[in-house]
């Protein structure tokens, strides 16, 4: 069954697509751009903050590398240094794409994007404390308190509210765009 007009030809089903593919093209956009943002941020902070107590930016995406390869990443120079951002990028980008995936079911994180998102930001900054780093091979020094309060705003700000942001912003946005039908006059100017 179609909803168009008698002079018009697309089918239902070739609705259906384009409206997937502008959905697929909405979710890339709100997770790649959302992931980006975000590790692009947390790794910004934490390169500035430890930079200025004298560490060498080469050792915070070793840090994230010990993650896995555990002290060892701190010997393996630049190789350590881009699989610990590689790490850190793909870790935001679950995060977006996690948020995202939700708010497709749960409208509300769009409605109430801002504080969902600072929320969001929180639960990031403790799943990774309590759940993620303790289980990991990372050697564990203690952080000053400071430290862990900025983290902390960075995760909520700089981290949960672009996410969310995103994802409103993108799924918010309309799948099918009204397209004016043409009148004989401007076809045929076209084909002038």
């Amino acid at each position: 069954m179609s909803y168009r007009s008698p002079g018009e030809s697309r089918s239902l089903g070739s609705d259906m697509t384009r409206n997937s593919k502008l959905m697929s093209r909405h979710s890339i956009r709100a997770i790649v751009l959302g992931g980006l943002i975000a590790g692009f941020c947390d790794l910004t902070y934490a390169v500035t903050y430890y930079a200025l107590r004298g560490v060498p930016a080469i050792r915070i995406p070793q840090s994230i590398a010990s993650g896995v390869l555990g002290s060892n990443s701190f010997k393996g120079g630049w190789e350590t240094a881009v699989l610990g951002v590689i790490l850190h990028f793909f870790t935001a980008f679950c995060a977006a794409a996690l948020y995202y995936t939700v708010s497709r079911k749960l409208r509300i994180l769009l409605r109430w994007a801002p504080i969902a998102g600072m929320l969001y930001g929180a639960a990031i900054f403790f799943f990774m404390r309590r759940v993620v780093i303790p289980l990991s091979a990372v050697p564990h020094p203690k952080s000053p308190p400071h430290f862990i309060w900025t983290d902390f705003m960075v995760h909520v700000f700089l981290i949960g509210l672009p996410i969310a942001l995103l994802a409103k912003h993108y799924g918010s946005q309309p799948l099918t765009q009204t397209i004016a039908p043409t009148t004989r006059k401007v076809a045929a100017r076209d084909c002038l």
